[in-house]
């Protein structure tokens, strides 16, 4: 039998905890200071910091282990393919961290092929999920946890382009290692 109680919907809106100091850190760097060109004025991108994509990405799946076995990306295009794949297209018990996403892709200036970056993905599905009001904390074993979702409407149809759960300690961890990068 299925624990109700970790039952957790995607659509289902939680209240915004707006004098939490650490939903207001992790709110403002992702979404104000997102650093990704074209993205946000607020702070410096990865290219201006000179950070190196996959180096970067490494030195996350080290500090944040269960990012190295559930931390993909996918095409958009099979956005719903893959989701389904994970089970974790319909509502989810909660059992694991993850992040799956769609490579960020945005034509550069002078770059007639896309930038994909895992980086920059998953980067830009939290700061769409906090632009669009389309995430959810919740707290589980005492942990909290963010549900983020970043989906886009196409038709009649929406097209989920990434499903992200981390707990809050990682996601605080991530600004950390970013600022002491660029200092």
């Amino acid at each position: 039998m299925k624990d109700i109680k970790n039952k957790w919907k995607w659509s289902e809106k939680k209240e915004i905890p707006y004098f939490d100091n650490n939903f207001i850190k992790i709110f403002i760097f992702f979404l104000l200071e997102c650093p990704i060109k074209g993205i946000s004025k607020r702070n410096k991108t990865f290219e201006e910091c000179k950070i190196n994509q996959s180096s970067f990405v490494s030195k996350l799946k080290k500090e944040i282990p269960y990012l190295k076995n559930n931390w993909e990306t996918f095409d958009a295009k099979k956005s719903s393919d893959f989701l389904a794949q994970k089970d974790v297209l319909k509502d989810i018990t909660f059992s694991h961290c993850f992040a799956y996403h769609s490579n960020y892709q945005k034509n550069e200036l002078n770059s007639k092929e896309p930038v994909r970056t895992k980086l920059k993905g998953f980067f830009y599905c939290i700061r769409c999920a906090f632009a669009h009001g389309d995430f959810n904390i919740r707290t589980y074993n005492g942990k909290k946890y963010y549900q983020f979702q970043n989906s886009e409407e196409k038709s009649d149809l929406e097209v989920i382009k990434g499903r992200i759960i981390m707990d809050e300690e990682s996601l605080l961890k991530i600004i950390g290692l970013f600022k002491n990068h660029t200092s």
